[in-house]
């Protein structure tokens, strides 16, 4: 089940289980799901290349899912160029990144009890274009 929603500095959302960011970083070994040649650096604080947890479905969009979608299976890596091309790039890039990692994830989804399609997907993010 999902978790309550709590007050933090920021306003109000959703608690964050820092576990499953380091599970989803061990499955995908550290590399950016979008592109594995990406290089970053060596994170100082576990030796590891840094990457960024980002989640599929939005942590804004938990209200919408009786179910918690903070887990590992929910949470890309990418590298820190394209974190902030999901989130601020343009429309059809952002588009094409999410169909690209959506099409990665859709048949575990249901493992958690999570009903989501690629237009809901699109839509979280205020990608509202019709097939």
């Amino acid at each position: 089940k999902r978790a309550q929603l709590i007050s933090n500095k920021n306003g109000t959302g959703y608690p964050r289980n820092i576990v499953e960011s380091i599970e989803a970083k061990k499955k995908s070994a550290y590399k950016c799901e979008i592109d594995p040649s990406h290089e970053t650096f060596i994170n100082s604080k576990d030796n590891n290349p840094y990457i960024e947890a980002h989640h599929l479905i939005p942590m804004a969009a938990q209200g919408c899912f009786e179910n918690t979608i903070d887990f590992a299976d929910n949470i890309v890596t990418l590298c820190p160029n394209c974190h902030r091309k999901i989130h601020y790039g343009l429309p059809n890039e952002r588009e094409e990144m999410i169909e690209v990692l959506y099409i990665k994830r859709e048949k575990l989804y249901s493992q958690y009890g999570i009903r989501v399609d690629k237009q809901m997907l699109m839509n979280f993010y205020g990608i509202n274009k019709i097939d």
